[in-house]
C-alpha cells in the first residue's frame, strides 16, 4: 500500500485485506432465536459472477467500476498488529468499520448519482420491518390466510414464543446493519419510527434494503453448507436446519423476510456470505389466475416464503484481492468489491419476489429526489427553460449556493395549475422586503430546504462511520 490513493473503483476495492490472526476457534455458540425461519432449499447463486456483474446496467456499472478516480485515499492509517486480532464480533465488527466498511462507503460515495446505490448505516437507522411482516411467530403468515376458513386457538408454546418477541425493541428482528437510500422525499404525513408506529416528532426511518448480519470469523464459516445440505435436492439434511451451526442461515433468512428485501449478507472476517431469496416454486401453475388483491398476494408470497423458501448463496474469502498492476484484467471478486456491487443492486431493486430477471437485465431506478446540484446541472438547465427570467436568476442563485435539491413533481404540479399570470400573482403575504415571492418560488425554497434537511442529517451520520 505504497500509493496513498488508487485509480479507480476496481483497483480501489480489490487491494489486499489485512491478515489477521484468530483466536478461541473452539468456542462456536451461536446466537439463537425462537422465531427464526430457514429457507427448506439452499443452492449458489451461480449467475454471481464477474463476468455478468460487468454486464450490469447495460455496461454502465462496468463504466463506473473502471472510470479513472482521484478520490479514493486508502484507509489511514492502516490497522496496527495489535487490530489484527479476532476472536469475538466485538473485534470483528471493529476490523469490519475501520477497513471494510470505511472503504466500500466512499466507494458508494463515488457513485451516488450515477448509479443510485443504497448506504451502509446502523440497523437503528432503518425502520425495522413491517409488523405485518415480522417472523414473531412462525404460524403468523399461514394465520392471516386462514383467518376467514376457520379461526384456530393458540397453544400456550406460541403465546409464551409471541410474548417473548414482543419483548424485542421495535417488536421487529434488528440486524446487526442496514443498506438505506438518500434520496427519498421527506414525506407528508406522520412519521413512522423503527417500530412501525407514527410520531410526529420524528422522520420515517427509510427502507433496510439489504439486512446485514456479523459474525466472528473465528465461530463460524459458510463451509459447514457442504455437510448440511443435499447437493443434488438443495434440501437440509435430516436434522442440520436447527443445528447450531445453522443458526446464522436462518437468522439471515429471517432477517430478509421480516425486511422483504430479497438480498442479504453474513459479514464475517474470513468471508462474506451473500444472499438471494425467493420461493422455490413460482406461483399457480395450474389455470388459477394471480389474485387482484395486492395484500393477499404479497401474503401469498409470504406464506411461499414460508413453505418452500429458496435461498441462494455465494461465498467470497477475505483473502481473494487484486495483484496492483493493472485492475482491467482483473476479474475476481472481493469481499469489499461484492459488498459495493450489492448495495448497488439493493439501492435499485430490493423488494423480494416470485422471481428475478437476469443479472445483466437490471434497471437503474429513477432518483426521488436530484443529487447534489454540480452533477444534475444539465437536468437542472432542462427543468427550468419554461421558467420566467426573473425565476431563472432565482434558482441559479440556489445553484451558486450548492442548496440546489428539488422536487420535480412538485414543480410539474406547479406548471399544470392556473395560467402563468395566476401563477404569477403576488399575495401581500407572500412580499419580502420589497421583492415580491411567487406561489412557485415559495413551493421551491420549501422543497429544497426539506430535501436538503434530510440528506444532511444522514450524510452526517455516514460520515461518522466513514
Amino acid at each position: 500500500m505504497a500509493s496513498t490513493g488508487a485509480r479507480s473503483i476496481l483497483d480501489y476495492l480489490t487491494i489486499k485485506n489485512p491478515d489477521l490472526d484468530y483466536y478461541n476457534e473452539d468456542n462456536a455458540t451461536q446466537t439463537t432465536g425462537h422465531s427464526w425461519r430457514a429457507p427448506v432449499y439452499l443452492q449458489p447463486w451461480r449467475e454471481f459472477e464477474f463476468d455478468q456483474i460487468m454486464r450490469i446496467f447495460d455496461g454502465k456499472l462496468k463504466t463506473e467500476i473502471l472510470r479513472p478516480r482521484t478520490d479514493l485515499p486508502f484507509v489511514q492509517p492502516p490497522l496496527e498488529n495489535y487490530q489484527r486480532k479476532d476472536n469475538s464480533e466485538e473485534t470483528t465488527k471493529f476490523i469490519l468499520s475501520r477497513w471494510t466498511f470505511a472503504m466500500v462507503s466512499r466507494a458508494l460515495k463515488a457513485v451516488e448519482t450515477t448509479l443510485n446505490p443504497a448506504f451502509f448505516v446502523p440497523s437503528s437507522l432503518a425502520n425495522s420491518g413491517s409488523p405485518s411482516t415480522t417472523t414473531e411467530s412462525a404460524a403468523k403468515v399461514d394465520e392471516r390466510l386462514k383467518e376467514r376458513a376457520q379461526p384456530e386457538r393458540e397453544c400456550k408454546i406460541q403465546q409464551q414464543e409471541r410474548n417473548r418477541t414482543k419483548l424485542k425493541k421495535g417488536g421487529g428482528l434488528r440486524p446487526d446493519g442496514a443498506a438505506i437510500i438518500l434520496d427519498k422525499p421527506p414525506p407528508d404525513s406522520h412519521a413512522a419510527t423503527s417500530s412501525g408506529r407514527t410520531s410526529a416528532n420524528k422522520p420515517p426511518l427509510p427502507d433496510n434494503r439489504l439486512p446485514h448480519d456479523i459474525k466472528p470469523g473465528c465461530k463460524w464459516h459458510s463451509s459447514i453448507l457442504e455437510s448440511y445440505v443435499d447437493k443434488s435436492s438443495g434440501k437440509w439434511l435430516v436434522g442440520k436446519s436447527r443445528s447450531n451451526l445453522a443458526k446464522p442461515i436462518r437468522q439471515i433468512y429471517s432477517y430478509c423476510l421480516e425486511h422483504k428485501a430479497r438480498y442479504g449478507c453474513i459479514i464475517t472476517s474470513k468471508e462474506i456470505l451473500i444472499v438471494r431469496i425467493k420461493p422455490y416454486k413460482t406461483p399457480r401453475k395450474d389455470s388459477k389466475k394471480p389474485s387482484s388483491d395486492a395484500s393477499r398476494e404479497e401474503d401469498e408470497l409470504l406464506q411461499a416464503l414460508h413453505d418452500h423458501g429458496l435461498m441462494e448463496y455465494k461465498s467470497i474469502p477475505w483473502s481473494a484481492h487484486g495483484d496492483g498492476k493493472d485492475p482491467t484484467y482483473h476479474k475476481e471478486l472481493t469481499v469489499n468489491l461484492t459488498l459495493w456491487i450489492l448495495h448497488v443492486l439493493a439501492g435499485n431493486n430490493h423488494k423480494v419476489g416470485w422471481d428475478y430477471l437476469p443479472l445483466h437485465k437490471e434497471t437503474l431506478r429513477k432518483r426521488d429526489i436530484p443529487g447534489p446540484a454540480l452533477s444534475v446541472a444539465s437536468s437542472f438547465t432542462e427543468a427550468t427553460n419554461s421558467f420566467s427570467e426573473s425565476e431563472q436568476n432565482f434558482l441559479g442563485n440556489l445553484q451558486e449556493a450548492d442548496t440546489l435539491h428539488l422536487s420535480f413533481a412538485s414543480n410539474r404540479s406547479l406548471n399544470s395549475t392556473g395560467s402563468r399570470k395566476r401563477r404569477n400573482a403576488v399575495p401581500d403575504a407572500f412580499k419580502e422586503e420589497g421583492r415580491p415571492r411567487t406561489r412557485r418560488r415559495v413551493a421551491e425554497e420549501k422543497a429544497g430546504n426539506a430535501a436538503n434537511h434530510t440528506r444532511l442529517g444522514i450524510e452526517g451520520v455516514l460520515r461518522e462511520h466513514v
